[in-house]
């Protein structure tokens, strides 16, 4: 089984939450890799971590 896992920048905007939740049902993926300005990970956000915040 592959994994396929999506990438997201980290940003201020107010909407980032809503942007990643459509990236991830639009990829059928289950989790985001949010990366700095540099392209580094700095973090993981999972499908899971967004329906727990009342988002879907």
């Amino acid at each position: 089984m592959r994994r396929r896992v999506g990438r997201a920048r980290r940003d201020g905007g107010k909407h980032v939450s809503m942007s990643c939740l459509r990236i991830v049902r639009d990829s059928q993926i289950t989790s985001l890799v949010v990366v700095d300005d540099d392209d580094k990970p700095i973090g993981l956000l999972r499908l899971l971590d967004l329906l727990r915040a009342g988002l879907g």
